[in-house]
């Protein structure tokens, strides 16, 4: 079963898009990847000062980066 992200990113790609994620196919993915303790974060907020504010806001109109993106932070463990 194919989540809906999937079905509109066929579209999408059609305009250049790589890949358009939806919440749950983002989580899902992090998830997969190894990470843990994933949580959603508000644009340029981050449990880690260095991540802070590292989004390039200024390549869109006020406010439109934060109409259309969705940021999650997590963890993941060192390879040993």
């Amino acid at each position: 079963m194919k989540s809906a992200s999937f079905v509109i990113n066929m579209f999408f790609r059609e305009w250049g898009h790589q890949f358009i994620y939806d919440e749950e196919t983002m989580r899902l993915s992090l998830s997969r990847a190894g990470f843990e303790d994933i949580c959603r974060e508000g644009l340029g907020v981050s449990r880690h000062s260095l991540f802070r504010g590292m989004e390039c806001v200024e390549r869109y109109g006020e406010g439109l980066l934060a109409h259309k993106s969705i940021t999650f932070e997590g963890t993941k463990k060192p390879i040993d």
